[in-house]
Protein backbone atom coordinates (compact mmCIF):
# COMPACT_ATOMS: atom_id res chain seq x y z
CA UNK A 1 0.00 0.00 0.00
CA UNK A 2 1.44 3.33 -1.02
CA UNK A 3 0.94 6.02 1.60
CA UNK A 4 0.58 9.44 0.04
CA UNK A 5 0.53 13.11 0.92
CA UNK A 6 -3.11 13.06 1.95
CA UNK A 7 -1.77 12.06 5.36
CA UNK A 8 -0.41 15.57 5.83
CA UNK A 9 -3.86 17.09 5.62
CA UNK A 10 -5.56 14.42 7.68
CA UNK A 11 -2.78 14.14 10.22
CA UNK A 12 -2.19 17.84 10.79
CA UNK A 13 -5.89 18.42 11.35
CA UNK A 14 -7.51 15.41 13.02
CA UNK A 15 -4.25 13.94 14.25
CA UNK A 16 -2.56 16.99 15.66
CA UNK A 17 -5.83 18.31 17.04
CA UNK A 18 -6.14 15.05 18.93
CA UNK A 19 -2.73 15.50 20.56
CA UNK A 20 -3.57 19.06 21.64
CA UNK A 21 -1.31 20.39 20.09
CA UNK A 22 8.51 34.50 1.95
CA UNK A 23 8.63 32.84 -1.14
CA UNK A 24 12.03 31.91 -2.54
CA UNK A 25 12.82 34.02 -5.59
CA UNK A 26 16.00 32.19 -6.57
CA UNK A 27 16.65 31.60 -10.25
CA UNK A 28 18.10 28.21 -9.33
CA UNK A 29 15.56 25.53 -10.20
CA UNK A 30 14.99 22.12 -8.70
CA UNK A 31 16.26 19.35 -10.92
CA UNK A 32 14.13 16.77 -12.70
CA UNK A 33 14.93 13.11 -13.07
CA UNK A 34 14.94 10.28 -15.57
CA UNK A 35 16.33 6.78 -15.04
CA UNK A 36 18.64 7.41 -12.11
CA UNK A 37 20.01 10.73 -13.36
CA UNK A 38 19.22 14.08 -11.81
CA UNK A 39 19.17 16.93 -14.31
CA UNK A 40 19.30 20.56 -13.29
CA UNK A 41 20.67 23.96 -14.20
CA UNK A 42 23.49 24.61 -11.74
CA UNK A 43 26.96 23.60 -12.88
CA UNK A 44 29.97 23.50 -10.59
CA UNK A 45 33.52 22.17 -10.59
CA UNK A 46 35.91 21.02 -7.87
CA UNK A 47 39.69 20.89 -8.00
CA UNK A 48 39.94 17.93 -5.63
CA UNK A 49 37.64 15.49 -3.84
CA UNK A 50 35.18 17.23 -1.54
CA UNK A 51 33.34 15.39 1.25
CA UNK A 52 30.14 16.95 2.58
CA UNK A 53 27.79 15.64 5.24
CA UNK A 54 24.00 15.43 4.98
CA UNK A 55 21.09 14.63 7.28
CA UNK A 56 18.92 11.84 5.94
CA UNK A 57 15.25 11.03 6.58
CA UNK A 58 14.42 7.52 5.38
CA UNK A 59 10.87 6.32 4.86
CA UNK A 60 11.34 3.34 7.22
CA UNK A 61 13.15 5.04 10.09
CA UNK A 62 11.27 5.63 13.36
CA UNK A 63 9.07 8.70 13.06
CA UNK A 64 10.41 10.32 16.22
CA UNK A 65 14.04 9.45 15.43
CA UNK A 66 16.70 12.01 14.71
CA UNK A 67 17.89 12.11 11.12
CA UNK A 68 20.47 9.65 9.93
CA UNK A 69 23.73 10.74 8.34
CA UNK A 70 25.06 10.52 4.80
CA UNK A 71 28.23 11.75 3.08
CA UNK A 72 28.70 12.80 -0.54
CA UNK A 73 32.22 12.53 -1.93
CA UNK A 74 32.45 14.75 -5.01
CA UNK A 75 35.41 14.13 -7.33
CA UNK A 76 34.31 16.50 -10.06
CA UNK A 77 32.00 16.69 -13.06
CA UNK A 78 31.92 13.42 -15.01
CA UNK A 79 33.93 11.57 -12.36
CA UNK A 80 32.33 8.87 -10.19
CA UNK A 81 32.22 9.82 -6.54
CA UNK A 82 30.18 8.24 -3.79
CA UNK A 83 27.27 8.63 -1.41
CA UNK A 84 27.57 6.72 1.85
CA UNK A 85 24.74 6.22 4.34
CA UNK A 86 25.38 5.89 8.07
CA UNK A 87 25.44 2.23 9.13
CA UNK A 88 23.90 3.20 12.47
CA UNK A 89 20.73 4.63 10.94
CA UNK A 90 17.57 2.56 11.41
CA UNK A 91 16.40 2.58 7.80
CA UNK A 92 16.39 0.63 4.55
CA UNK A 93 19.32 2.66 3.20
CA UNK A 94 21.58 2.37 6.25
CA UNK A 95 25.09 1.09 5.81
CA UNK A 96 25.21 1.26 2.02
CA UNK A 97 27.51 3.13 -0.35
CA UNK A 98 26.45 4.01 -3.89
CA UNK A 99 28.16 5.76 -6.76
CA UNK A 100 27.18 9.27 -7.69
CA UNK A 101 28.50 11.17 -10.71
CA UNK A 102 27.89 14.90 -11.21
CA UNK A 103 27.08 15.78 -14.83
CA UNK A 104 27.99 18.84 -16.88
CA UNK A 105 24.34 19.95 -16.87
CA UNK A 106 24.35 20.16 -13.08
CA UNK A 107 22.66 16.81 -12.55
CA UNK A 108 23.78 13.71 -10.67
CA UNK A 109 23.62 10.07 -11.77
CA UNK A 110 23.16 7.61 -8.90
CA UNK A 111 24.07 3.95 -8.74
CA UNK A 112 21.86 1.06 -7.58
CA UNK A 113 19.61 0.70 -5.68
CA UNK A 114 18.53 4.24 -6.56
CA UNK A 115 16.73 4.71 -9.86
CA UNK A 116 15.92 8.42 -9.69
CA UNK A 117 16.96 11.54 -7.82
CA UNK A 118 15.78 15.14 -7.51
CA UNK A 119 17.96 18.05 -6.43
CA UNK A 120 16.55 21.20 -4.86
CA UNK A 121 19.09 23.99 -5.16
CA UNK A 122 22.87 23.66 -4.87
CA UNK A 123 25.07 23.28 -1.81
CA UNK A 124 26.49 26.61 -0.65
CA UNK A 125 30.09 25.34 -0.82
CA UNK A 126 29.97 22.93 -3.78
CA UNK A 127 27.65 23.63 -6.71
CA UNK A 128 28.05 20.04 -7.93
CA UNK A 129 26.05 18.81 -4.94
CA UNK A 130 22.42 19.52 -3.94
CA UNK A 131 21.22 21.62 -1.04
CA UNK A 132 18.40 19.10 -0.61
CA UNK A 133 17.99 15.80 -2.45
CA UNK A 134 15.18 13.27 -2.83
CA UNK A 135 16.25 9.76 -3.84
CA UNK A 136 13.98 7.03 -5.18
CA UNK A 137 14.13 3.27 -5.60
CA UNK A 138 12.09 0.82 -7.66
CA UNK A 139 10.15 -1.00 -4.96
CA UNK A 140 7.56 -3.48 -6.14
CA UNK A 141 3.95 -2.50 -5.53
CA UNK A 142 4.67 1.03 -4.33
CA UNK A 143 5.54 4.44 -5.67
CA UNK A 144 4.67 6.40 -8.78
CA UNK A 145 5.80 5.30 -12.25
CA UNK A 146 8.13 2.74 -10.70
CA UNK A 147 9.76 5.20 -8.31
CA UNK A 148 9.36 5.20 -4.53
CA UNK A 149 10.88 8.09 -2.56
CA UNK A 150 12.89 6.40 0.16
CA UNK A 151 15.28 9.14 1.31
CA UNK A 152 15.41 12.92 1.61
CA UNK A 153 18.85 14.37 2.31
CA UNK A 154 19.46 17.89 3.65
CA UNK A 155 22.95 19.32 3.82
CA UNK A 156 24.38 19.16 7.33
CA UNK A 157 24.93 22.93 7.47
CA UNK A 158 21.15 23.45 7.46
CA UNK A 159 19.51 24.54 10.70
CA UNK A 160 16.64 22.43 12.10
CA UNK A 161 13.40 24.28 12.92
CA UNK A 162 11.25 23.00 15.77
CA UNK A 163 8.71 25.81 16.19
CA UNK A 164 6.07 26.99 13.71
CA UNK A 165 6.83 30.65 14.45
CA UNK A 166 10.18 30.23 12.64
CA UNK A 167 8.19 29.44 9.48
CA UNK A 168 6.02 32.56 9.73
CA UNK A 169 5.52 34.25 6.38
CA UNK A 170 7.00 31.36 4.39
CA UNK A 171 5.37 29.64 1.41
CA UNK A 172 6.28 26.17 0.14
CA UNK A 173 4.92 26.08 -3.38
CA UNK A 174 6.39 22.74 -4.50
CA UNK A 175 5.46 19.31 -3.13
CA UNK A 176 7.48 16.27 -4.21
CA UNK A 177 6.92 12.60 -3.58
CA UNK A 178 8.31 9.62 -5.52
CA UNK A 179 10.69 12.02 -7.33
CA UNK A 180 7.76 13.83 -8.95
CA UNK A 181 6.01 17.16 -8.38
CA UNK A 182 2.34 17.18 -7.41
CA UNK A 183 0.84 20.15 -9.26
CA UNK A 184 -1.35 22.64 -7.44
CA UNK A 185 -0.08 21.92 -3.93
CA UNK A 186 1.18 24.58 -1.53
CA UNK A 187 1.81 25.07 2.18
CA UNK A 188 1.70 28.67 3.46
CA UNK A 189 2.37 30.04 6.94
CA UNK A 190 0.91 33.32 8.22
CA UNK A 191 2.66 35.78 10.52
CA UNK A 192 1.84 33.65 13.59
CA UNK A 193 2.93 30.33 12.10
CA UNK A 194 -0.55 29.03 11.33
CA UNK A 195 -0.51 27.00 8.11
CA UNK A 196 -2.81 26.74 5.12
CA UNK A 197 -2.40 23.61 2.99
CA UNK A 198 -3.78 23.51 -0.53
CA UNK A 199 -3.95 20.13 -2.27
CA UNK A 200 -6.18 18.27 -4.67
CA UNK A 201 -8.35 17.48 -1.65
CA UNK A 202 -9.05 21.15 -0.97
CA UNK A 203 -7.83 23.81 1.48
CA UNK A 204 -7.11 23.04 5.13
CA UNK A 205 -6.10 25.39 7.95
CA UNK A 206 -3.62 24.09 10.54
CA UNK A 207 -2.88 25.86 13.82
CA UNK A 208 0.66 26.90 14.74
CA UNK A 209 0.44 24.74 17.87
CA UNK A 210 -0.34 21.69 15.77
CA UNK A 211 2.50 22.41 13.36
CA UNK A 212 4.91 22.77 16.28
CA UNK A 213 3.73 19.43 17.66
CA UNK A 214 4.52 17.72 14.36
CA UNK A 215 7.97 19.35 14.29
CA UNK A 216 8.85 17.98 17.73
CA UNK A 217 11.55 15.34 17.53
CA UNK A 218 9.92 13.39 20.36
CA UNK A 219 6.26 13.72 19.39
CA UNK A 220 4.91 12.03 16.27
CA UNK A 221 1.15 12.34 16.84
CA UNK A 222 -1.27 9.60 15.88
CA UNK A 223 -4.08 9.85 13.39
CA UNK A 224 -7.45 8.21 13.76
CA UNK A 225 -7.22 4.94 11.87
CA UNK A 226 -3.70 4.23 13.06
CA UNK A 227 -1.55 6.39 10.78
CA UNK A 228 1.18 8.75 12.00
CA UNK A 229 2.97 11.77 10.58
CA UNK A 230 5.96 13.90 11.58
CA UNK A 231 7.65 16.93 10.04
CA UNK A 232 11.28 18.05 9.94
CA UNK A 233 11.87 21.64 8.84
CA UNK A 234 15.18 23.28 7.94
CA UNK A 235 16.66 26.57 6.82
CA UNK A 236 19.74 26.51 4.62
CA UNK A 237 22.05 28.93 2.85
CA UNK A 238 21.99 28.97 -0.94
CA UNK A 239 24.82 29.61 -3.40
CA UNK A 240 24.01 33.34 -3.51
CA UNK A 241 24.13 33.64 0.29
CA UNK A 242 20.37 33.97 0.79
CA UNK A 243 18.34 31.65 2.99
CA UNK A 244 15.77 29.09 1.84
CA UNK A 245 13.55 26.64 3.69
CA UNK A 246 12.43 23.03 3.25
CA UNK A 247 10.07 20.70 5.13
CA UNK A 248 10.43 16.93 5.08
CA UNK A 249 7.18 15.04 5.70
CA UNK A 250 7.41 11.49 7.05
CA UNK A 251 4.42 9.23 7.61
CA UNK A 252 3.64 5.62 8.39
CA UNK A 253 1.24 3.22 10.11
CA UNK A 254 3.33 3.08 13.32
CA UNK A 255 5.84 5.13 15.30
CA UNK A 256 8.59 2.51 15.20
CA UNK A 257 9.66 -0.64 13.32
CA UNK A 258 8.07 0.56 10.08
CA UNK A 259 7.67 -1.89 7.21
CA UNK A 260 5.97 0.67 4.97
CA UNK A 261 5.58 4.43 4.92
CA UNK A 262 6.47 7.48 2.87
CA UNK A 263 8.81 10.46 2.86
CA UNK A 264 8.08 13.61 0.88
CA UNK A 265 9.37 17.16 0.50
CA UNK A 266 7.83 20.63 0.65
CA UNK A 267 10.15 23.27 -0.81
CA UNK A 268 10.20 26.80 -2.14
CA UNK A 269 11.51 25.71 -5.55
Amino acid sequence: MHMQKTLLIAALTAVLAACGGGDDSSASTGATTTGGTTTGTTVGTVAQPVSLGYMNVNYLQDLAATSGNAVYVDKGVGVAGSLQFDAAASSSSSGITVTMTPASDGGIAYGAPFTKGVAVGSHSTDANLPAVAMLCQAISGTGTNGAKSTDVLVNALALPITNATALAGKTFSVYREDCAVTAGSSLTFDSAGNATAVTANGTTNISAANVTAALSATNAPSQSGGAYVALKAYSYVKQDGSTAYAIVEHGGPALTALTRGYVSLWSQQ
